[in-house]
């Protein structure tokens, strides 16, 4: 693996084949992730990476592609995978809900899993012709997987019981996708990236409980793609594009004065940023090496300079 002598990050936390997707554990002790393009695999699956041991481990075993991976409590794991939907749905039907794209990224068939740490016990959450992914955990009672579904060329928000696997749809606008939809149970708000299929551009929406009073918040104008809440709710880490490069870069932004200010830049891309617990320790991924890699910062979740919008 070729890394720049000038890359501030150091080396990949994963060796082999592609890694993304990371998410913090509730300790900060592991993180999941997506591994692909490995010798014993080229599709993708989930794994786990502990950082006493300094080790992975390999959690599904599927033949389908695995996405999206979070921890949920009580030792549970949950993930979006195409593992049952290849083998039930058509080629027709298949190739129809893969239609859909947004950075690169193709919308195709999937359906929501959970199982333990170590991929044993697994339930299958949705039955759905189309996608389901971008997952988030509800960890109220009744505990719920909250989670974008395409519906026609659509992508809605919808959400699952994790105990009686009930769904139901909880917001969607016509002609939008609406994806990495989060609830912050601090704050009362619920948070989500909505492109128009007739606009390059996305925005960061903002809702309360029951998706009352919506409302775009003030991003520099742009693509905004994955995003992580700080601890206090007052906060998001974010990944977005906004100098229309194609190159998005991470960045931090805070809900009640809407700065938007610079956290993580270079030459590649940078998406996909996970917050450790102790708000200190960053998880993202970089294209540096030509290949997706895991890489680990610091980060300090202050500000002194704002970008305007104009810039």
């Amino acid at each position: 693996m070729v890394i720049p002598g000038n890359f501030p990050f150091g080396e990949a936390l994963i060796e082999f084949g592609e890694s993304y997707s990371p998410q913090f554990s509730s300790d900060g002790d592991r993180f999941l992730f997506i591994a692909s393009k490995r010798q014993s695999h080229q599709h993708s699956q989930v794994y786990e990476f502990d950082f006493t041991e300094g080790k992975e481990r390999r959690i599904t075993f599927q033949d389908g592609e695995n996405r999206n991976p979070i921890y949920m409590n009580k030792g549970k794991i949950a993930y979006s995978s195409s593992t049952d939907e290849i083998k039930e749905r058509p080629i027709r039907l298949f190739s129809e809900a893969s239609k859909i794209q947004r950075d690169g990224f193709h919308f195709s068939v999937s359906d929501l899993y959970v199982s333990d740490r170590f991929g044993e016990d697994i339930s299958r959450l949705t039955k759905s012709p189309g996608f389901d992914g971008f997952l988030s955990f509800r960890n109220e009672i009744p505990r719920k997987i909250v989670y974008s579904r395409q519906v026609g060329m659509n992508i809605e928000i919808w959400e699952v019981s994790v105990e009686g696997k009930k769904e139901k749809k909880l917001h969607s606008t016509k002609g939008s996708l609406l994806l990495y939809p989060q609830w912050n149970e601090r704050k009362k708000i619920w948070l989500w990236i909505e492109q128009k299929a007739n606009n390059e551009f996305s925005q960061l929406m903002m809702a309360k409980s029951s998706f009352r009073e919506i409302k775009s918040l003030d991003l520099p104008v742009g693509n905004h793609a994955e995003f992580v809440f700080s601890a206090d709710g007052e906060k998001i880490i974010i990944s977005s594009d906004i100098n229309k490069s194609g190159r998005f870069q991470i960045y931090g932004f805070d809900l009640l004065t809407t700065c938007f200010w610079p956290l993580i830049a270079y030459a590649s891309q940078l998406r996909e940023p996970s917050l450790s617990p102790n708000q200190k320790d960053l998880l993202f991924v970089s294209d540096v090496s030509a290949v997706k890699k895991i890489y680990k910062t610091q980060v300090e979740l202050t500000y002194k300079n704002c970008i305007l919008e104009e810039n």
